[in-house]
């Protein structure tokens, strides 16, 4: 494409690594006050300043930032690049998390790699399309959101009030590859019940915690054997982890109540009510064998599975993009979940594909390759062009 020539001339790999290590110092994790209200504004400055006119948008979780470019014709295609202001704490870093140092070749502080290095190289490919003056007949929409890393509230309130687009392209880090499926999220809390009794005479009682084991053990064995019946051809098998138990008050009381939470991930295809089946036919066996036990169990729907078909035109041209910057392309299934899965639970197709590799997400060492930025750059800019053009 003779445009390409000018818009990849405007995606220069020094504003690409300026504009990440500007958006790594400012702290942006929840419990810091207006910390994604500074990032939001960062990216705004970048935005005017090439002639842009974003929208900070208040919203009950913080704030949203919005920019579109294009979208002249009626009835053309619509594209959005979506990626989160906020972070995780840094309460288990090693390193400085915001003095966004560069070793080695790589680009190091908390969020380098999830995922403000994802956020400056789609602001900047957006960008570049804007200062090479193609003209795009279809629209390209950024959203920053908030608060993705505890409940996912700010790609909410896009879904809610817009704007929407046709596909989605969510920039986590996935290496460069493209990610079209994902494991979605339940949680199952159990609570064990007992009976209180002094810790001196426990015969009186019934010991909560002894009785969790029984469940905790049971889930153990039986859970394997149901995954080796349940394969997705690039996510694999379900997986169930135990998070969190709780129980007793004080040593010298046998405990009445164990609380348990189970993070259970489930495949596209699996539902809600087949998984709480899973875990209520193991509590019933359970009662078979020992009348005193009691427990009941509560789901919590985190995020739902992804498993976007991969016939569809945009993502035709997204790897088309990935062979023309990187000479392949590889597609791939992540384990965890992302805003991508709420856009495709409502409608939107959605894929995954940024710069990094999650493995280095939320860690004591966070960074991120600086050879992957401008390449992601390069890719997200060419993607537009070719599906929007």
């Amino acid at each position: 494409m003779e445009s390409w020539d000018k818009v990849e001339s405007e995606i220069v790999e020094d504003e690409i690594i300026s504009l990440a290590r500007a958006l790594i110092t400012i702290p942006s994790y929840v419990e810091i006050k207006d910390g994604e209200r500074r990032v939001a504004e960062r990216l705004d400055a970048f935005f005017r300043d090439n002639g842009l006119i974003p929208e900070i948008r208040e919203i009950e979780s913080g704030v949203n930032i919005i920019v579109s470019l294009g979208g002249t014709d009626t009835g053309s295609p619509s594209l959005m690049f979506n990626g989160h202001l906020d972070t995780v704490p840094v309460d288990n870093m090693t390193i400085s998390p915001f003095d966004a140092e560069i070793k080695e070749g790589k680009l190091y502080g908390r969020g380098s790699c999830d995922m403000k290095g994802g956020l400056a190289c789609m602001a900047v490919a957006l960008v570049a399309l804007k200062r090479a003056k193609v003209k795009l007949k279809g629209r390209l929409v950024f959203t920053g959101v908030s608060t993705e890393e505890a409940g996912s509230w700010g790609t909410k309130e896009i879904i809610k009030s817009g704007p929407l687009s046709d596909c989605v392209i969510v920039g986590e880090p996935t290496n460069l590859e493209i990610v079209s499926a994902s494991k979605g999220i339940i949680l199952a809390i159990i609570d064990v019940m007992g009976k209180a009794a002094h810790g001196s005479s426990p015969e009186l009682g019934i010991n909560a915690i002894y009785k969790a084991i029984k469940l905790i053990r049971k889930v153990q064995n039986e859970f394997p054997k149901i995954f080796k019946k349940k394969k997705h051809p690039t996510l694999g098998s379900p997986s169930f982890n135990l998070g969190t138990i709780k129980g007793g008050e004080r040593f010298n009381i046998v405990p009445d109540k164990c609380n348990l939470v189970f993070d259970r991930r489930m495949l596209p295809g699996e539902t809600e009510k087949e998984i709480a089946s899973e875990f209520q036919e193991i509590i019933n066996s359970i009662k078979k064998e020992d009348t005193e036990f009691e427990a009941s169990l509560q789901f919590i729907l985190g995020l739902p599975p992804m498993d976007t078909p991969l016939d569809l035109p945009f993502i035709k041209f997204l790897d088309e993009a990935v062979n023309q910057v990187m000479g392949k392309t590889v597609y791939a299934g992540i384990a965890g979940s992302t805003d991508a899965s709420l856009f495709s639970q409502h409608g939107i197709p959605s894929i995954v594909f940024g710069p990094g590799r999650l493995s280095m997400a939320h860690t004591a060492n966070e960074h991120i390759e600086i050879s992957q930025l401008k390449k992601a750059a390069d890719t997200y800019a060419l993607t537009a062009l070719k599906f929007l053009s």
